[in-house]
């Protein structure tokens, strides 16, 4: 037999690449850990395991899961992404008002400044130097 000839698997026996199916305490532990950080709490397992009614070493387990963290990570940027626009039209509504910080934040958002509040430093500079010959009285 050829060692160069290999035999692919029929795609069929391919394995497909399975999706996170968290369990129901996961989803609730997700919903916790949003409302916590909405709140402007900290977010530690203790007091989420507590809500849930489980043991925070449970927490940490599904924390060592790569494929949880993914989920987890997933699900909370889709939420953040929902927000976004109502976080910027709020934003805007206060720097019209004239708050100095809102607006810092917007032109931030948008790469007007950076984030030491100053414009950003252009990529190139040019100098032009415009050469007039002096002007002379007539006569001197």
């Amino acid at each position: 037999m050829n060692d160069n000839y290999r035999l692919e698997p029929f795609a069929t026996d391919r394995k497909k690449p399975q999706r996170f199916n968290p369990t129901p305490l996961q989803v609730r532990y997700r919903m916790a850990r949003m409302d916590a950080l909405s709140t402007g709490h900290g977010v530690t397992d203790a007091p989420i395991a507590a809500i849930l009614n489980c043991r925070a070493a449970t927490i940490s387990t599904w924390k060592r899961n790569p494929d949880f963290v993914s989920w987890l990570a997933a699900e909370e940027r889709r939420v953040l992404d929902h927000l976004w626009g109502v976080i910027l039209l709020r934003a805007a509504q206060l720097a019209l008002q004239g708050s100095v910080e809102h607006l810092r934040l917007l032109a931030q958002t948008r790469g007007e400044l950076t984030k030491g509040g100053q414009p950003p430093v252009a990529r190139a500079e040019v100098s032009v130097v415009v050469e007039v010959p002096p002007v002379t009285a007539p006569g001197i």
